[in-house]
Order: structure tokens, then C-alpha cells, then sequence
């Protein structure tokens, strides 16, 4: 094999397991690259030692993505995309490469794949290579041939092909798709050889372990990547049919108890949901045309949403989407609970039945034998009932417990992801509200139907059969007074929606208010605020006391509404009931056992009465936190967005920015640049546009007009991580987690060694007060680092951006709230910082510019001056004026009484 002809790539994640037994498969004189997909395993340690150059993303950008990215930096005529499970027969790669010298119009030559037993998986059709359904499958060639479709693996790929088509279209995300990277290739006229005597062994699956987290993704990106395919090359595809193919496999699995395949089913599901979510808004107005309930309000779907939920429009739609996106995930735990809530539902019906034996067999025939059998038939329906109850609030505890747990932390990462201005809109007191109440509420939601379901409706059947069996004809005034009381209640569901949205409001004040005392502790005290913050949360904690009762005003009504009809309904069988034994001479026993079970039914059929009432209150809460989580980022990353490549230094350029909050501008034009490894300043008055400018470059917002750049490289087309890796700050008003000085140091690179941390504290003047604090570098900071000086807080932050070790450094005036010999300790250490980086530097008090290798001043938005200090001064204009109103001598303003 030519040195260089060959440059094998592989795309990992979490792949350690196999990744070792892949490369050592590999014959020696090939380039090897691993693209590592943000693995959180040691598969890059594996690849570095086995001599592999390494690429690693912070984020799994998908397998066509990450193939590229390893072809883009390959130096090789011939490229192998090899996955990490898979295994070279020897001599499998010399064998390809021959066959593709042997068929120069070949793009790709593709390996005979064997499965883990042996098993040749021969590829004849797929979306956009069918055969016809009457004709024989295809027979696997026995020698080298030109075929229509290969599949993934292991593909040698000739790169001039590869370049011609630009490389794997990056929306497909697994390799499974290859049909289209094959269709676009034979359609420029190359050609695609199978060679069964190159063998490759491939693990299916097993590069990274199979949890069901991991597993629903693959089936919802596999699933998409098969639809975008569909749509690019015009293949028809039922959006329809395909969900009724998806739920006969989620039943299969089910059935089967197959929690694999249920869990890949519940991915597709979510894959195809977003593609209906995803149809123009004309689309769903037509659809909401033809809804049920809108074009027909007597249908009972309508008649549920109207009487449960008070508001047809969302709570359906929303329950539908609680249910698909929590209960997919715990359905062998609700399948569990179910069947102990049939137990207790089928227990409860027996304790009621066996009330005749207790009448009949003891009480009237008085035979002495059944006493003991009928004792023994109620211990062990009672057992079986006590431990099934269990069973169900264990499970049911359980469960809701992990979908709360699930629910906020994707709220906090929804959080996360959201744009600076985000958290100017929503309230801290807000946020802090849906991610804790809100997610309670929406699985109360999801408690109240399983529940109500699976509990009390199985309860109240099971009781309504026994009453029916026993006495057709007093059953029937129960069925009918149940109707009437749903109806009555039903009436109060709008009324506990209100209330519960206000509520919801003044919670979040009182949040809102705690929040803000403990935050401004000292300006509260030192202007006497104690009476206004006091009368402000007395007043927030009033409208929730206010609001509270009348919930519990509404729910208390229901029970003296079932209390009252149900106590004319116990009266009217008393009255029936007795007057069959004693005119007629019926079963006293029968009569028992009825009375018996619809005082058992009593306490389930007042809950289900009550379900729409408790319903209405949480569902307030569920949608609350829905319309957080559906908040769409302002600003996000594009979907090819690649890594920064700092290439000169880092070099930032504002190209023409135009920017602006709502309607007011706040830069207009602004073109400048700040050089490589140089120090870049920025000086003007309040409102000029300083700051903005350092959100532009740290990507918080993007320009309505105009381009920033590094290296050359818009930010838009960046990841996020990449280009804040690459970003240190160290502003004016310093923030510390809370935690220990060691732990703050650390947040500029996480995995540091202490030694790193110790290092980054003593560059940064930071370790001589470090380490006379009580603990050292284990001393608590206190909240917001109150419990250290500004010089002190100041000197941490500084430390965590040496330990960061960016190339480009932003500062906005780290000093100007320091006395002067805090200053003297913190200039030192910032000089030291700025050492070879590209600095940019806010500066308020020109005296710290002097040294600036340029200086540009900002003006309402725009650059009206730019050149060194010297230059600005000899020029006049605004920089002269704001340099002579801080530096000119001032004799004092007042003298003490009796001075010379």
C-alpha cells in the first residue's frame, strides 16, 4: 500500500468499548482520524494512543456531519469511513483499494459486512432503491460488481467522488441513509462496487452502550433523516400511515414486554409529531377548520373537553402531549400499577359480595362451618387488597417522582438555552415558580387520570356489577343520580381555572419578593425598606391565602353535592330494600351486599365527581409550563454550524454592525477591528454602545445588519461552545457561585488539577490571601462571593480566566471599583493575563488606556474617533474632552472651618 493513499475515518460516541479492536484492525502506513462526538468516556485517549489524530465536538453533531469534518482535514486519495465497531479482515483494506485502482469510475467500493454470528448482511433495497415486489430478491455477487446501493459500515470512498458531490448531505444523521449519498453519486455518472472478498466484522450497535435514552434518539434522528430523504428526492411518504406502522410496533412491543423496541417506537412517534407540528400555519388553520369539536359541538369528544377541562381548545392537546412525552417512558411501571389497581378494583368488589355469605350462611342459616371459611375468604381479600394498594402508590409515587425530576431539568435546560434577553422578559420569581409548582402540577395531571382510571372507575365498575347482579332494579337509581352530579360539579370547573391562573400570579411575587430582599439586603436596610418589602409580600401572601380558600371554597362544594344526593339515594334503597325482605321475603343477604357496595362506591364515584374540579386547578399549571418550554430561543445555532478555528490569533472584525433593543438603535455602523495579540479599547460616554458590542462578540444577540467576525469566521456560522471556549471575561461587577474558592477558579476549566488551580491563583495575586483564609482554597465564598473583599472577588476571577487560558480576553474595567492598592495587586495580575491575547478592554477611567495598542471611541452608536492615545489627544474632538474632564487639576471645592 502508496504511504498516503488511504485516510480512515472514524466518527465515535462513548465508543471505548470497540473502538480499540477497530484500530487495531488497521493495517500500518494509513492516516487514521477520529472524529469524537462528546463522549464521556476515554475513546480519545484510546485513539491518541493508538496514534490517531483526534477531532472532538462538544456536542454529537450525527455521523454524516462528523465524517465530513474527518474528510475535510484527510490528506488521502482514498478515505474509509469505517465505523468504530467494526473490524478489517486482514488484507480487506488492500483488497478495496485494489478493486477501486482495478475501477477508476468507481466512487466507493464497499466490504462484505458479516454480522456477530458469521452472517453476510446483504443490502438489495431501500427508500430510494426498491425492486419490484414480484421479482426475487437480488443474489449477494460472488465477485466485484457494480450495484446500485451500499451500505454503511465500511466504505472506501474516493475523495475526488466525495468532493464532487460535497461530501454526505449533514440533515441525514446516521449512516443508514447512504441510499442517498449512493443516488447522488451514480446520478454524476460514477459507479458503486460491491467486493465480497474484502471482509468486515461489524458489532451492530455496540460502539456505545445501549441506554433507552440513547435509543429513542437514534430511532427519532433515523426516523427524521428517512422522511428528509423522502422529501429531497420526491419519494411519497404517509405521514398518517406511517404513525398507525409506528403504533402496531409500540403494541407488538408492548405486548412482548420488549422495553427496546417500545422505546425506539416512542422515538419515531416524537420525530413524526414534530413533522406535523412543522406544517405551515395555513395547514393547521385548515386543520382546526375540520376539528371535532369546533365543526360539531355535540360530539363526545366535545362534551368530555367542555364538562373536564372547561376549555377544549388546549387541555385536550395538552393531556395528549403530557401523556406522549412523560408516560412513553414508565409503560412496564404503569402496566404494573394497573394490574394492582385491578386487584384492589376486583378485592373491593368481593369484599362487597361476600357480605350475603356473611348475612345468609352465619347470620340466618347459622351455620357454624362457613364462619371460619368466610373469616379466612376476608383476610385473604384483604391482604391481597393491602398489598396491591401498596403496590400501585409505590409504583405510582415512583413514577411521578422521575417525571417531576424530568420535567425541571428540561425546563432549567429550556433556561439555559435562552438568549440574554429571555431573562429580561421572564422574572426570576417566574422561572423558579413553573420549574418547581408547575411541574408538580402537570404531573398531578397525569396522577388524577391514571389514577381516576385505574383505580376508581375499575373500583366503581366492579362495585356497580356486584350492586347490578344482586338487584337490577335498585341499580338503576344509582346510574341515574351519578350523571346529575357530574353535571352539578362540572359547573365549577371555569370558576377554579381563574382563580388558579391568579394564584399562579401572586406566588411568583411572593418569590419575586424574597428573591429581590435577599439580593438587596443592604440597600433594603440602609433606606429603611423593611416597611415597604414587608408590606409588599404581606400583600403577594394575602392574595395567595385569598385566592387558596377559594379553591377550597369550590372543592368543598362538591362533597355536600355528593354528600346530599347520595344520601337520597342510600335513603330510597333503605326504603325499597327493606320493604322486599320483609313484604316480599327477599334475600336478606342480597340486599346486604348491595347496600354494602354502594357505600363502597360512594368514596370513587365522589372522587371522579371531584376529578374535573382538581383536573381544571392542575391543568393550569401544565400549560403554564408548556408555554415556557414551547418558547422558541431568539438566537440559535445554524444547523451546519461548525468549530472556531482561531488561525491568526484571534482577530475580531465588526464589519458594517447594525444593532438594536426594539426600536431604539444602539450601534449603527460600527466597523472596526481588533488585531491579533493585541490590546483593543473602547471609550465613550453611558449609552454609547460599549456593551453591546461585547454581547455581539460573546453571541448573546446577532446583528439586524452588518457581520462580526474571528479569524474571518462569522459567528453565526459557529457552535455556541466553540466560540465561548475561545472567550475569557472578567467584568467590573464580579459574580462567584456559590461554593469554595477552588470551585469558582475551576469554572474556567472544568477537569483541572489543583496544582492548575493553585498556579492560575498565584499568576493571577490571588494565592498569598487564599491561603490565610479559614480553609483556604476549600473557604466558602458565600452567595455571590459575599463573603470576600471586591479586590478579593476580583483576584478569583481573574484566576478562572488565566485557568480558562482563552486566546481572546474581554474586559470591562475590572478596577474601577477597587481602592488603590486592591487596584495595584489587580492591574498587576491583569497584565499578566492580557499577555499575547487578543484583549478588548471597556475602559470608563482613561488612565488605564494609555497603553492601548488602539483605542476607538464610540459616540450614540458609531466609531467618531480611532488611534493611540497620543494620536486622539492631538486630534481633539471627543477622546480630548473626556481625557481633560478626568485628568484637569481641580483646586478643592470645600475647606474645613479654619484652614489656611
Amino acid at each position: 500500500m502508496r504511504p498516503g493513499t488511504v485516510s480512515v475515518i472514524l466518527v465515535t460516541h462513548n465508543s471505548a468499548e470497540v473502538l480499540g479492536n477497530a484500530l487495531a484492525s488497521l493495517p500500518d502506513g494509513v492516516e487514521v482520524i477520529v472524529v469524537d462526538n462528546a463522549s464521556k468516556d476515554n475513546s480519545l485517549e484510546i485513539a491518541r494512543a493508538a496514534g490517531a489524530r483526534c477531532v472532538s465536538n462538544a456536542n454529537n453533531l450525527g455521523f454524516c456531519k462528523a465524517n465530513n469534518i474527518g474528510a475535510r482535514t484527510a490528506h488521502g486519495e482514498f478515505l474509509l469511513l469505517l465505523n468504530p465497531d467494526a473490524q478489517l479482515d486482514p488484507g480487506a483494506l488492500e483488497t478495496m483499494l485494489a478493486t477501486a485502482e482495478r475501477y477508476p469510475d468507481a466512487a466507493i467500493v464497499g466490504p462484505k459486512l458479516l454480522d456477530e454470528a458469521g452472517q453476510s448482511v446483504w443490502r438489495h433495497k431501500s427508500i430510494l432503491h426498491p425492486f419490484e415486489g414480484r421479482n426475487k430478491a437480488p443474489v449477494e455477487p460472488e465477485f466485484a460488481s457494480c450495484v446500485p446501493l451500499l451500505t454503511g459500515a465500511a466504505m472506501l470512498c474516493r475523495r475526488a467522488a466525495l468532493q464532487a458531490i460535497e461530501g454526505l448531505d449533514e440533515n441525514i444523521f446516521l449512516y443508514h441513509d447512504d441510499d442517498d449519498l449512493c443516488l447522488r453519486l451514480t446520478q454524476q455518472g460514477w459507479s458503486l462496487i460491491y467486493e465480497p472478498a474484502a471482509v468486515v466484522r461489524h458489532a451492530f450497535g455496540k460502539s456505545c452502550g445501549a441506554s433507552m435514552e440513547l435509543t429513542r434518539f437514534k430511532a427519532r434522528e433515523h426516523m427524521r433523516s428517512s422522511i428528509y430523504v423522502r422529501e429531497k428526492h420526491g419519494v411519497p411518504f404517509d405521514l398518517a400511515r406511517e404513525r398507525r406502522r409506528n403504533l402496531k410496533r409500540l403494541s407488538l412491543a408492548s405486548i412482548k414486554f420488549d422495553r427496546e423496541r417500545q422505546v425506539a417506537a416512542f422515538g419515531r412517534m416524537e420525530a413524526l409529531a414534530e413533522l406535523g407540528r412543522a406544517k405551515s400555519a395555513a395547514a393547521r388553520a385548515a386543520a382546526a377548520d375540520q376539528d371535532e369539536i369546533a365543526a360539531d359541538s355535540r360530539t363526545l369528544k366535545a362534551w368530555i373537553a367542555h364538562k373536564l377541562f372547561g376549555r377544549p381548545e388546549s387541555s385536550l392537546a395538552v393531556i395528549k402531549r403530557l401523556f406522549a412525552e412523560n408516560v412513553r417512558n414508565h409503560i412496564p411501571g404503569y402496566v404494573a400499577a394497573f394490574i394492582c389497581m385491578g386487584f384492589v378494583a376486583a378485592t373491593t368488589g368481593a369484599s362487597a359480595w361476600i357480605m350475603k355469605d356473611v348475612i345468609n350462611r352465619i347470620f340466618v342459616d347459622r351455620d357454624s362451618a362457613m364462619v371460619g371459611i368466610i373469616a379466612g375468604a376476608v383476610m385473604a381479600i384483604y391482604t391481597i387488597k393491602g398489598l396491591s394498594t401498596y403496590g400501585q402508590q409505590y409504583l405510582l409515587q415512583r413514577i411521578g417522582n422521575n417525571i417531576v425530576a424530568t420535567l425541571q431539568k428540561r425546563v432549567f435546560d429550556h433556561v439555559l438555552s435562552q438568549p440574554l434577553n429571555f431573562f429580561d422578559r421572564h422574572a426570576i420569581g417566574d422561572l423558579a415558580t413553573r420549574m418547581s409548582y408547575n411541574a408538580q402540577g402537570a404531573r398531578a395531571v397525569i396522577d388524577l387520570i391514571i389514577q381516576s382510571i385505574g383505580r376508581d372507575v375499575l373500583s366503581v365498575l366492579a362495585l356497580t356489577t356486584v350492586m347490578v347482579l344482586q338487584d337490577p332494579l335498585m341499580s338503576v337509581v344509582m346510574l341515574i343520580i351519578m350523571p346529575v352530579a357530574v353535571i352539578g360539579v362540572s359547573r365549577l370547573v371555569k370558576r377554579v381555572k381563574k382563580i388558579m391562573q391568579l394564584e399562579l400570579q401572586s406566588i411568583a411575587e411572593i418569590v419575586n419578593a424574597m428573591q429581590e430582599t435577599a439580593s438587596g439586603i443592604r440597600i433594603v436596610k440602609s433606606f429603611n425598606l423593611e416597611g415597604h418589602m414587608r408590606k409588599r409580600m404581606g400583600a403577594a401572601v394575602e392574595q395567595v391565602e385569598q385566592r387558596s380558600n377559594k379553591i377550597t371554597q369550590v372543592n368543598a362544594l362538591t362533597s355536600p353535592l355528593m354528600e346530599t344526593l347520595g344520601g337520597f339515594a342510600v335513603a330510597a334503597i333503605i326504603m325499597y330494600g327493606g320493604w322486599n325482605v320483609i313484604a316480599r321475603g327477599s334475600d336478606p343477604g342480597s340486599f346486604f351486599a348491595f347496600i354494602t357496595a354502594l357505600l363502597m362506591a360512594y368514596e370513587p364515584a365522589k372522587r371522579l365527581a371531584r376529578l374535573n374540579v382538581q383536573l381544571s386547578a392542575n391543568m393550569v399549571l401544565a400549560e403554564g409550563l408548556y408555554a415556557l418550554l414551547d418558547t422558541p430561543p431568539t438566537i440559535s445555532e445554524a444547523p451546519d454550524a461548525r468549530k472556531l478555528e482561531i488561525r491568526e490569533g484571534g482577530r475580531i472584525d465588526f464589519d458594517n454592525v447594525v444593532f438594536a433593543y426594539g426600536a431604539q438603535p444602539a450601534l449603527k455602523g460600527v466597523t472596526f477591528e481588533a488585531r491579533a495579540g493585541t490590546v483593543t479599547a473602547l471609550v465613550g460616554p453611558s449609552g454609547a454602545g460599549k456593551t453591546t458590542i461585547f454581547g455581539l462578540i460573546e453571541r448573546f444577540f446577532d446583528p439586524q445588519e452588518g457581520s462580526v467576525s474571528i479569524d474571518g469566521q462569522d459567528l453565526r456560522g459557529l457552535t455556541f461552545s466553540s466560540l465561548r471556549d475561545n472567550l475569557s471575561l472578567v467584568t467590573q461587577e464580579t459574580f462567584l457561585f456559590a461554593g469554595t474558592v477552588r470551585e469558582n477558579i475551576a469554572y474556567g476549566r472544568p477537569g483541572a488539577t489543583d496544582d492548575e488551580i493553585e498556579e492560575a491563583a498565584r499568576m493571577a495575586n490571588a494565592h498569598e490571601f487564599i491561603t490565610e483564609l479559614p480553609g483556604q482554597y476549600e473557604a466558602p465564598v458565600g452567595e455571590a462571593g459575599g463573603r470576600l473583599s471586591g479586590g478579593q472577588r476580583q483576584s478569583v476571577a481573574i484566576a478562572r480566566a488565566m485557568l480558562r487560558d482563552a486566546p481572546i480576553l474581554l474586559m470591562d474595567e475590572p478596577t474601577s471599583a477597587l481602592d488603590a492598592q486592591s487596584e495595584s495587586k489587580v492591574q498587576e495580575a491583569l497584565d499578566r493575563l492580557m499577555e499575547g491575547r487578543t484583549t478588548i478592554v471597556i475602559a470608563h477611567r482613561l488612565s488605564t488606556v494609555r497603553n492601548a495598542d488602539r483605542i476607538y471611541v464610540l459616540d450614540r452608536g458609531e466609531v467618531v474617533q480611532s488611534g493611540s492615545h497620543d494620536e486622539l489627544l492631538a486630534e481633539g474632538g471627543l477622546y480630548a474632552t473626556l481625557y481633560s474632564l478626568q485628568f484637569r487639576d481641580a483646586t478643592p471645592k470645600l475647606a474645613a472651618v479654619g484652614a489656611e
